[in-house]
C-alpha cells in the first residue's frame, strides 16, 4: 500500500468526476487534502515513509535485523539506483550508452531485436522474428502489430522509418520521452558502477555524484566509447540534467515488529534515496514462481 500527494489543476474537487478516477483503478482511493496556489513540484518532495512486511520461513537470521537497522541508521547505506530505472527489459542503460556514443544503428538494432533479461519465450520468439526481418521496416511493422501494446514504442519508430527510411535519428525522436529515459538510465548505470567499483576496492567515494554523463565518470565513459555526450544529446533533442545524488543516505527507523510469519518494520527515507537499495542491504530478494509453501496469504 502506498500513498502519494498529487495536484490537479484548474478544477474544484466538487466538480471533479471521481467516478472516472475510480474506473482508472478501483484499488486507488482519492481523498481531498487542501487547495494550493501552485502545483506540487519535485522540490516539495521531502522523502518516503514506508511500512514493509517481510515473510520468512524462520531460517533467516532475523535476529540480526535490528542490529543492521541500527548500523544503517547511524552510518547510512550505499544509495544504489533502483533496477526499475533500467526498464522492464533491463536495456535502457545500454540504449542510452549507444545513443550518447552516436551509434544510431546500434540503438535501432538493440531496441528492436534484443530480448530482455527476463523475457518469456513468446516475446523472445517475436524478437527473433524481428531480427530475421531487420531492415525491412514494413515487414517488421507487420510482426510488431500483433502486439500493439507491448510494441507501442517500436511501432512508432517503425512507422517513421517506413515513411522515411534514411532519417533514422528523426525516427527515434518519435519516442523522445523514451530517449530521455535511456539517457537517465545510462547516468544511473554510471552512478551504480562507480559505487560498486569503490566498494569492491574499499575506496572512498564522494558524498554526491552527478546523475548525468559527467567528467566524474571520465574513465567509465572512455571505456564505453562515449566521447562527447553533450553534443550527441543535443543532436537528439535531449537535455542532460545536472542533478546530484547522494552516494550514502541514512534511514530513520520508527519501529520493528516481529511476527510469526515475518517481520514488519516502519522507516522513512530522505529524498533521492531508494527503498529497493535499502532493502537489498537487509535481505536477499527473490521473485518468481512457484511461491514457497511456507508463505502464508
Amino acid at each position: 500500500v502506498t500513498s502519494q500527494r498529487v495536484s490537479i489543476d484548474g478544477v474544484a474537487w466538487e466538480r471533479l468526476d471521481r467516478s472516472l478516477l475510480s474506473r482508472l483503478d478501483p484499488m486507488v482511493v482519492f481523498e481531498p487534502v487542501a487547495y494550493e496556489a501552485a502545483h506540487i513540484s519535485a522540490d516539495d518532495v521531502v522523502g518516503d515513509r514506508m511500512t514493509v512486511f517481510v515473510r520468512h520461513d524462520g531460517s533467516e537470521e532475523i535476529e540480526n535485523l535490528k542490529f543492521l537497522l541500527d548500523v544503517y541508521e547511524e552510518y547510512g547505506f550505499v544509495n544504489f539506483v533502483s533496477p526499475s530505472v533500467f526498464g522492464s527489459r533491463r536495456l535502457n542503460h545500454k540504449l542510452g550508452c549507444l545513443l550518447l556514443r552516436g551509434d544510431i544503428e546500434g540503438v535501432l538494432k538493440t531496441f528492436f531485436v534484443q530480448p530482455g533479461v527476463g523475457d518469456i519465450p513468446f516475446f523472445r520468439q517475436v524478437r527473433e522474428r524481428l531480427a530475421v526481418s531487420y531492415g525491412d521496416w514494413g515487414a517488421m511493422k507487420e510482426i510488431a502489430t500483433s502486439l500493439p501494446y507491448t510494441f507501442a514504442a517500436e511501432l512508432r519508430v517503425l512507422g517513421a522509418l517506413e515513411a522515411e527510411p534514411k532519417k533514422t535519428r528523426q525516427a527515434l525522436r518519435a519516442i523522445s520521452r523514451e530517449l530521455e529515459k535511456w539517457v537517465q538510465a545510462y547516468a544511473a548505470w554510471l552512478f551504480n558502477r562507480m559505487l560498486s567499483e569503490a566498494m569492491t576496492r574499499l575506496e572512498p567515494v564522494d558524498a554526491e555524484l552527478p546523475m548525468r554523463p559527467d567528467t566524474a565518470y571520465k574513465t567509465l565513459l572512455y571505456f564505453d566509447l562515449v566521447s562527447d555526450p553533450d553534443t550527441e544529446a543535443k543532436r537528439m533533442g535531449i537535455h542532460l540534467a545536472s542533478a546530484m545524488r547522494p552516494t550514502r543516505v541514512s534511514p530513520e527507523i520508527h519501529r520493528v515488529i516481529r511476527k510469526n510469519a515475518g517481520t514488519r518494520f516502519v522507516f522513512s527515507l530522505p529524498k533521492d534515496a531508494d527503498a529497493h537499495a535499502f532493502l537489498s542491504h537487509l535481505y536477499r530478494l527473490h521473485e518468481g514462481l512457484p511461491v514457497p509453501g511456507w508463505v502464508r496469504s
